[in-house]
């Protein structure tokens, strides 16, 4: 399976302290993540302790995302299960830091396309990078 591995980062004017709880509580993903924004029309299911997250949509497929590890103020790394349009896990995580005035983000995002999409890798890292 070709692996695909996409990183970005950014940064932001806010220390790690005030970053951190926004990534590793999944309900607060509705107000910034740039997919659910794409769709905001998506149903979506989130734990009741903000570790576990599922959606359905019409664009951007469905799937389901689970903390895996938390580091407070440093790093959240999760599993990301995509089930339509097509079966997929990955790895993504969050490391925050810390800059004299603020925060580097920095989002990474580790998986594989099926077989047959071997074709398409440059495409999704693009694709998925540009979110």
């Amino acid at each position: 399976m070709p692996k695909m591995n996409v990183i970005k980062s950014i940064y932001v004017d806010a220390a790690p302290e005030k970053i951190y709880p926004i990534i590793n509580d999944l309900s607060n993903w509705e107000q910034w993540s740039p997919w659910i924004i794409a769709e905001p029309n998506t149903q979506l299911n989130v734990a009741a302790d903000g570790k576990y997250h599922e959606w359905d949509g019409e664009i951007i497929g469905a799937g389901n995302l689970k903390i895996k590890e938390e580091v407070e103020n440093q790093s959240v790394t999760m599993a990301l299960n995509f089930l339509k349009p097509w079966k997929s896990k990955a790895i993504t995580r969050f490391a925050l830091k810390k800059k004299a005035k603020g925060t580097e983000v920095v989002w990474t995002m580790e998986s594989s396309l099926p077989f047959f999409l071997f074709w398409m890798k440059k495409q999704m890292e693009i694709f998925v990078g540009m979110d």
